[in-house]
């Protein structure tokens, strides 16, 4: 579970959709395992985190893209 840190800035929280896009790239590339699932734990942090929508719509835009990826909801 991550990105409730990155809702918390603006600029940080628009890049966060091509950010973990590569994190998931990088981890894939590195254990040679380019269909290695991914589940991303939607972040629910909606007092705390002003720009929770913005990362949570770059979460989804992330696992709507790569058919090896989801989402978990809780």
């Amino acid at each position: 579970m991550q990105g409730e840190s990155d809702a918390f800035d603006a600029t940080i929280a628009e890049a966060y959709e091509g950010r973990m896009a590569h994190f998931i790239d990088r981890v894939r590339d590195d254990v040679s395992a380019p269909d290695m699932p991914f589940v991303i734990g939607l972040i629910d942090c909606s007092v705390s985190c002003p720009y929770r929508d913005t990362v949570r719509a770059g979460m989804l835009a992330v696992a709507d893209a790569d058919p090896q990826v989801w989402i978990y909801r809780r």
